[in-house]
C-alpha cells in the first residue's frame, strides 16, 4: 500500500518511509521523551520571581560591603588605640623603673657612707 508522497526540493519521502522511521526509533523516543509529570516535577523546582527576591541584589552586596568596611574600619582604630595605650603604659612604667633604680642607688649609697662613718661594719 503506497502513501501520499511529501515533495521537498531534491527529496523525495513517501508516508511509508515516515512511519517506518518513527516504529524503528519509538523506543529511543519512548527512553527519552518527558512526561507530563515528570516535567511538571523538573518545574516545580526552578525558583520563581517570588524566590528571586531572596537574593542578595548588588546594591544589597554594596551596602553590606560598606556596613562591613565602617565596622572594620571602626575595629581596627580600637586595637591600634588600645595597643597605644599598653605601649604608652609600658613606656611609664620603665621610666618610673628606671628613677626607682637610680633612687635606690642613692639611697644604698647613703646607708654605705652612714656605715662608715658610724664605724658599723657592711654585712
Amino acid at each position: 500500500m503506497m502513501y501520499n508522497v511529501i515533495s521537498m526540493p531534491d527529496i523525495e519521502i513517501t508516508t511509508n518511509e515516515i512511519m517506518d522511521f518513527l516504529k524503528e526509533n519509538m523506543d529511543f523516543l519512548k527512553e527519552n521523551m518527558v512526561t507530563k509529570e515528570e516535567l511538571d516535577l523538573k518545574l516545580a523546582n526552578f525558583a520563581t520571581k517570588d524566590d528571586l527576591l531572596q537574593f542578595a541584589t548588588k546594591d544589597d552586596l554594596e551596602r553590606l560591603y560598606e556596613k562591613i568596611h565602617v565596622e572594620f574600619t571602626e575595629f581596627r582604630s580600637d586595637i591600634l588605640t588600645t595597643a597605644d595605650q599598653f605601649v604608652k603604659k609600658h613606656d611609664t612604667l620603665e621610666t618610673e623603673q628606671y628613677a626607682m633604680r637610680g633612687r635606690f642607688e642613692r639611697l644604698e649609697d647613703r646607708v654605705e657612707t652612714v656605715e662608715e662613718r658610724a664605724g658599723l661594719a657592711a654585712t
